[in-house]
């Protein structure tokens, strides 16, 4: 630590500590609008779009209007596509699932229909960027109170678009969604993390050990640098 002073006082810079974490900001939801997703198959007979947005999981469990029911992922990848209302580069997407049912079966799994979901990011709808990917099982059990899924997408420029691409699946064709957010992410400081390299007053004292002096006796100091002799 004291060579670590000593060179900062040679280069008469000082040490700035911080740290920043990413928080959503739940405040600000960027998907507010049924019109903002796009689902590339999806069961018009089951299921609303407009059911994502209504904060209301528990009866989107329950009914056949307050879910998006994504089908055909047997055959082929199937996507939902949310349109942002402004460019992002960091986003928190917060999703629980209603529940995936085996193609052509009576009976319920209660995992994810795709072989993996890969959540990618797009400036322009075209050219897709995966960020994040997931196996089959997102909540290993159906149950009621059913908690969020959440992924942080983090990118190295801006995006408008997000998509969630289901791969296709020969044995599960169909995944239904409960609940669907998006926020953006924002960065607050909390501790010590990185060093800050600043420039001091050139005119500062320090001790052969780095550490300022402000009211030096006579001996051997650094000033702007420099060693001086008081």
């Amino acid at each position: 630590m004291k060579k670590i002073l000593l060179a900062f006082a040679l280069t008469g810079a000082v040490i700035n500590m911080q740290a920043q974490s990413m928080y959503a900001d739940t405040t600000n939801p960027l998907l507010t609008q049924a019109s903002q997703i796009e689902v590339s198959s999806l069961a018009t007979d089951e299921g609303s779009i407009a059911g994502l947005l209504d904060n209301d999981f528990e009866n989107n469990i329950q009914d056949d209007v307050n879910f998006v029911c994504v089908n055909n992922m047997k055959t082929s990848d199937q996507t939902l596509t949310i349109t942002l209302p402004s460019a992002q580069q960091n986003v928190q997407i917060q999703l629980r699932e209603r529940w995936a049912a085996k193609w052509l079966n009576p009976g319920w799994t209660y995992d994810w229909a795709p072989r993996e979901t890969k959540f990618q990011v797009s400036s322009d709808g075209n050219e897709w960027t995966t960020i994040e990917e997931k196996p089959v099982t997102f909540n290993t059990e159906f149950k009621k109170d059913g908690t969020f899924v959440t992924i942080d997408l983090k990118h190295t420029t801006t995006f408008s678009y997000i998509r969630l691409l289901f791969v296709q699946n020969p044995d599960k064709g169909v995944v239904q969604i409960g609940e669907l957010k998006v926020f953006p992410l924002k960065a607050t400081t909390t501790g010590v993390d990185k060093v800050i390299v600043e420039k001091t007053n050139n005119n500062a004292i320090y001790d052969l050990q780095g550490r300022r002096v402000e009211n030096p006796k006579h001996g051997i100091y650094i000033q702007a640098g420099k060693k001086v002799v008081l």
